[in-house]
């Protein structure tokens, strides 16, 4: 989220908040209110009325960090359900920004 084209693209639908489960007082609670249980890094995406649209949980398995493309599968089908109006252009970014910081990981 740091990367510069990244942060455009997702703060033009999100609004982006780290909470850290351990030191925020309440993030361990909102963790479990806001997702399935998946394990850490993990994201919720919220609506404005503090709905949960999407999270990074994936069956059993998390994908916090998404780098392998079943991963990156789940979290642009989360995002064009939490955004729909994000386009293909937008996806296309984000997705090769992930490959790019995580080329080694394979399937």
């Amino acid at each position: 989220h740091t990367d510069p084209e990244v942060a455009k693209v997702l703060e033009k639908y999100l609004v982006l908040v780290r909470v850290d489960v351990v030191k925020n007082p309440g993030g361990e609670a909102m963790y479990n209110l806001y997702g399935s249980p998946r394990g850490v890094p993990a994201w919720s995406i919220l609506d404005g009325d503090e709905n949960l649209l999407a999270d990074s949980g994936d069956g059993q398995k998390n994908v916090g960090f998404p780098g392998r493309p079943h991963e990156i599968d789940h979290y642009v089908k989360a995002l064009r359900k939490a955004c729909p109006k994000v386009t293909d252009a937008e996806v296309g970014l984000l997705t090769s920004k992930l490959k790019e910081v995580t080329p080694k990981i394979s399937e």
